[in-house]
Parts: C-alpha cells; sequence; structure tokens
C-alpha cells in the first residue's frame, strides 16, 4: 500500500521515538520538524546520540531538521514524503487547518500519515471525532483509527491512519 520508511516526516519532534524508528528501518532520511528551534536545536541531537545514532546527528544526509509553525512548513518544503508521523498534535481545533495544510502539502500521492493522540484534551477543543470529521469534509483521504488502549479508568489514546487518495 506505501513505500516502507523510504521518505519520512515527523511533525512535533519533541523527543521523537517515530523518527528514531524509521532511522533505524533504513528510511532513505527523515524530517524532523517542531515549533521550537530549541528542541531542535538541543533536544534532537541529544536523542540522536542516546538511540546510538550519533553518526546520524552529524552526518545530514538522513536528516533534515526545521522548526516552525505548521503553515511555514507547509509552505517552506518542497519535498513530499511517503509517510508522516505525528503524536498529540490535534489538541484544538483552531489548529486543524494548518495542521491539516501541512500533511497535505508535504505526503505524496497514497502516501500515509500515522497520528497518535489522546481521545479528547481537557481544557482544549480538540479529540480524535473531532478531528477525523475535520478530515472526511476534505474528501481526498481515508481515514480510520487502527488502534484504542483498553486501559481501565484511563484517557484513552487513538491511532489515527490516514491514506492520501
Amino acid at each position: 500500500m506505501y513505500k516502507r520508511f523510504t521518505r519520512c516526516s515527523t511533525l512535533d519532534a519533541a523527543r521523537d521515538c517515530w523518527g528514531i524508528y524509521a532511522l533505524k528501518k533504513n528510511a532513505s532520511y527523515v524530517h524532523f520538524s517542531d515549533y521550537n528551534d530549541s528542541v531542535i536545536d538541543n533536544v534532537l541531537t541529544e536523542t540522536l546520540v542516546a538511540n546510538g545514532l550519533a553518526s546520524e546527528a552529524t552526518d545530514s544526509s538522513r536528516i533534515i531538521a526545521s522548526s516552525g509553525d505548521w503553515e511555514r512548513l507547509s509552505k517552506g518544503l518542497k519535498e513530499e514524503f511517503d509517510i508522516i508521523l505525528t503524536a498529540e498534535t490535534i489538541y484544538n481545533e483552531d489548529y486543524y487547518s494548518r495542521l491539516f495544510e501541512a500533511i497535505d502539502s508535504t505526503l505524496a500521492q497514497s502516501g500515509v500519515v500515522y497520528l497518535a493522540a489522546k481521545s479528547h484534551y481537557f481544557g482544549c477543543s480538540g479529540s480524535v471525532f473531532a478531528w477525523i470529521e475535520f478530515v472526511k469534509t476534505k474528501k481526498n483521504y481515508t481515514i480510520d483509527v487502527i488502534w484504542s488502549s483498553s486501559g481501565e479508568g484511563e484517557l484513552r489514546r487513538d491511532i489515527i491512519r490516514m491514506i492520501k487518495l
């Protein structure tokens, strides 16, 4: 259905386990992005070294990193990705348009997005249900929940898969 980790992007890198996994599974390259430049400048290198990828931290042929708002990302990047990995990015419905534009403008045809999220966010307007309904209005994606946590008494967490048609 999709190319295996050839060109990968992560949104909101932080201590990006998914991007690290993609590098370890021999992605051609991984684009790490985060709103805060300090995360890219400080945390990303530390995380690469801690995961045995010190050579990747100094060899930029497989790593691209950028910081800034999703709107800037959607207008600034010219490459397309086969897979986009992101977590906890749907916490506020006010940002859905910018997040979707960043995804849509950088995801290749037949590309896949995996988005991990809480079922809903307290004090914010975002939720898995609201994101799915938002994406359904765009008509050029299939979207479904492919995994949900089932721990009793805890806030449910989901993994959403989006495929660009």
